[in-house]
């Protein structure tokens, strides 16, 4: 004979429109969601390895369904503005964390629903997250960056709000087979990354989702722009002619540096940054073809010849380029660099295995 609790359980699932079907087993309730995914709680002993899939007569159902809010407001007298900020729920970290184990499961499948009903959905960025965005980057100290730096050591994904404001990231990836727009599309992986969110900190909302989404590798990575400002400003002399040449742009982190200090810059790729990331950031653009005075080379942090970029000091003054810590000898042989600068490249290396940045300054 099943518990009581474990019976009426059974009802109050059976009552809701995101279960089709729950059997009863020996030491286990299983649940068929009409989304097509099927999982086993357990309530007598427990499961050898996921223990949120535990549950007691305190993890029922109390309070569903619950209320989903949303992230973003929007303009009342615009039906179109109304119907597309609707697309971005929103549920706060307090109502998760009194919402039993149960409810979080319910909660996970009626948003999984809910993005796959709607399909790719942009982060919505409001212009005061990017002013906030730029203003944590200009007013940072240099102390931000000690030793050695560390790539996303810091609370703030720094550039986040400027480059989600301004580009479309959807197809942006790091790995082929990994872009953004997958991860709203991919039953499994919507699901996935939700049971995340539910476990993490966080409120739940699209915001988070790509949070998550980057922290699984997903979509488009980028360096924090205030490496850049800290490195152009304490190792070169820099004024508002100073022309930095980019090889590498990526997503625009440089590009903010350079907004940042004030100075001119030179993409030397046929991506243009967006003009309106360029008239917030109030950036001189400078045409390829002309002198620049600083040239950065670091190939998104990925492995490559140095001899390749130490080769441009013939035609720029000033060189700042990556190399991988394998590599540091290479460029050394190549021509001694007047600074090397550590830096952690990816969360897992430890302090005793960094990177390098090293600058090439005029005699």
């Amino acid at each position: 004979m099943h518990p009581v609790w474990v019976r009426q359980l059974q009802t109050k699932l059976l009552d809701t429109d995101i279960v089709s079907r729950v059997r009863v087993y020996g030491n286990r309730i299983r649940i068929h969601y009409r989304d097509g995914f099927t999982r086993s709680y357990y309530y007598k002993g427990s499961h050898p390895t996921k223990k949120f899939l535990n549950i007691t007569k305190d993890d029922t159902i109390k309070n569903w369904p619950i209320e989903i809010k949303y992230e973003h407001e929007w303009d009342p007298f615009d039906e179109s503005n109304k119907l597309e900020m609707m697309k971005y729920f929103h549920v706060p970290r307090k109502t998760v964390d009194e919402m039993t184990i149960i409810e979080r499961e319910l909660l996970s499948h009626v948003l999984l629903e809910w993005i796959l009903k709607n399909g790719y959905i942009r982060c919505h960025v409001r212009d005061d997250q990017v002013d906030a965005d730029l203003e944590r980057i200009s007013t940072s100290q240099d102390t931000f960056v000690k030793k050695t730096f560390a790539l996303r050591k810091s609370k703030y994904h720094h550039g986040r709000a400027v480059i989600e404001k301004y580009h479309e990231t959807a197809f942006y990836d790091r790995d082929p087979e990994r872009p953004l727009i997958n991860a709203f599309s991919h039953k499994r992986l919507i699901f996935y990354i939700m049971q995340r969110l539910m476990l993490s900190k966080w409120d739940i909302n699209i915001s988070n989702y790509y949070r998550m989404l980057y922290r699984y590798r997903f979509g488009p990575t980028w360096t924090s722009p205030i490496l850049y400002k800290v490195l152009l400003k304490q190792m070169f002399d820099i004024d508002e002619n100073t022309v930095v040449a980019d090889r590498h742009p990526n997503m625009g982190e440089k590009a903010i540096s350079c907004g940042i200090l004030g100075c001119k810059y030179m993409p030397l790729r046929k991506k243009p940054i967006p003009p309106e990331m360029v008239h917030k950031l109030g950036l001189q653009i400078v045409k390829p073809g002309k002198k620049s005075d600083i040239l950065i080379w670091d190939n998104r942090f990925k492995d490559f010849d140095p001899e390749i970029a130490i080769e441009w000091l013939k035609i720029t003054e000033n060189l700042l380029v990556f190399v991988k810590r394998d590599r540091l000898k290479q460029a050394r042989k190549i021509r001694q660099p007047d600074r090397i600068f550590k830096i952690r490249t990816s969360i897992g290396a430890g302090p005793d295995r960094p990177d390098y940045f090293l600058i090439y300054r005029k005699s």
